[in-house]
């Protein structure tokens, strides 16, 4: 059964548009006391600013683990994430994304949920290393805008056309019910009868 379309909606996003959608998300899951899945999301996140350093297809298999060490490598101010980066996916990235789990090294906290203090970011408990969502999250929005200043400059070494690309289409309509209907693809679709 096909759903008449009363109106429809395009909006054609770009590589920074959908970083500005991922740290909205990610505020949206703190706002809302969701820790666990912004610290996923957030994950996602570091890794996708990792495809800004290579000239890959964003598409390009394999490029996970690569990317996510590139982006602490190359966007990530506090040097313990580039000296750790490899711990760092293995530990957390990794496992949150393939486990929905935190690996055996790490504790996973937040000032939201617990009120923990930030400075407890990135110190040990019980032989384990704290991240604390919010100060990992203001690292990532601290990394955004370095990429940011990358994008409007010409002579940047990682200046390539994908920080200017059309990167998801997202779709928006209401169905015969007055329902709003939002889809997203990263190909053109007809949407009609």
């Amino acid at each position: 059964m096909t759903a008449k379309i009363n109106s429809a909606h395009q909006e054609n996003t770009t590589t920074k548009k959908h970083i500005s959608l991922l740290t909205e998300n990610i505020q949206e899951f703190i706002n809302s006391k969701n820790d666990f899945q912004a610290f996923i999301i957030l994950s996602i996140g570091i890794e996708f600013l990792g495809a800004f350093v290579d000239e890959k297809d964003f598409n390009e298999f394999g490029q996970s683990q690569n990317r996510f060490e590139n982006s602490l490598k190359h966007w990530f101010n506090n040097k313990w994430y580039e000296q750790n980066r490899t711990w760092i996916y293995q530990n957390l990235r990794g496992p949150l994304v393939h486990q929905y789990r935190p690996g055996k090294e790490i504790l996973l906290t937040s000032k939201c949920k617990n009120n923990i203090d930030l400075e407890k970011h990135l110190t040990k408990s019980n032989g384990k290393t704290i991240f604390v969502l919010e100060q990992l999250f203001a690292d990532f929005k601290k990394a955004c805008e370095k990429i940011d200043r990358e994008m409007n400059n010409d002579k940047s070494p990682y200046k390539n056309t994908k920080m200017s690309e059309k990167y998801m289409t997202i779709y928006e309509f209401e169905n015969w019910n007055k329902e709003k209907i939002v889809l997203s693809g990263q190909t053109e679709t007809i949407i009609g009868e």
